[in-house]
């Protein structure tokens, strides 16, 4: 656990909880809980996380941020990406350092990362540890938050039209741009059904991913509002024009189905 109980050597440990609850979320251990998935459409995220003393230290204790390159390769044994060091652009600190007063356990920190200055298709790290001026050891699985980005070939800005057809009203078209593709990773992408008709729809998403043949599989989101299902046209993309098919459609609470026919082509 490395934790240690009261009266036990102490350790210093990171946690970042993005989402609230008590998981430590830290370390190679939920090295997935740290990738940002967030929308680069929208400018900027900042990330709250914690240094955290487990055990009693009767003195303050002076914290500062650390970024060290060598920890960009401690995840390669599971997932054998080489992930490159975020470039210093797409970040910035709000805060760097911290005393942890005699008594008290944690002190909390935060980075602003600019994700319009991130390059999605990319592997991206930034990982984030803390040193002290006790001497006290950083914990062996939880001293590191390894922000991350797991570059995806089809992530980025694209422009959206699409066709949307409404079992109690006429179909529309629509045109938004950009509309971006988001990397879960390699393979898998998120996307934001057509929100333009509608104004509650941010958790209308879902996922989706191109096979050998260029054909796309569409996947429901487990975290989305409602559940979309492919459409029975076969949805594709064609990698000479950078250019996505979707066909796709889901039902609102009042059981009235959404049917979207839509062209994505990258920017």
């Amino acid at each position: 656990m490395n934790m240690p109980p009261d009266g036990t050597s102490p350790i210093v440990m990171m946690t970042y909880n993005p989402d609230g609850g008590t998981t430590v979320n830290s370390g190679l251990q939920y090295f997935a809980n740290s990738a940002l998935l967030n929308d680069p459409a929208h400018p900027t995220f900042t990330a709250t996380y914690a240094v955290t003393i487990q055990g009693k230290v009767n003195k303050d204790v002076a914290f500062t941020i650390d970024t060290p390159e060598e920890a960009l390769d401690d995840y390669i044994a599971t997932d054998k990406i080489n992930y490159q060091m975020m470039p210093d652009s797409a970040y910035e600190f709000v805060n760097t350092t911290a005393t942890i007063k005699s008594g008290e356990t944690y002190a909390e920190f935060q980075v602003k990362f600019h994700l319009d200055k991130i390059d999605f298709t990319k592997d991206y790290m930034l990982p984030v540890t803390a040193v002290n001026d006790a001497g006290l050891p950083t914990s062996s699985n939880h001293g590191f938050v390894y922000f991350h980005v797991v570059g995806n070939p089809y992530a980025g800005a694209y422009k959206s039209t699409y066709t949307l057809e409404r079992a109690e009203s006429a179909s529309a078209n629509y045109v938004e741009d950009p509309k971006v593709l988001v990397a879960q990773d390699k393979e898998v992408l998120k996307q934001q059904a057509g929100k333009q008709p509608f104004s509650n729809n941010t958790g209308i998403t879902f996922l989706f991913y191109v096979n050998e043949d260029n054909t796309v599989t569409i996947e429901s989101d487990p975290e989305a509002a409602v559940q979309i299902t492919p459409s029975s046209k076969t949805s594709t993309y064609d990698p000479a024009t950078k250019t996505f098919h979707l066909y796709y459609e889901y039902l609102n609470t009042a059981g009235n189905y959404r049917r979207f026919s839509e062209t994505l082509v990258k920017k």
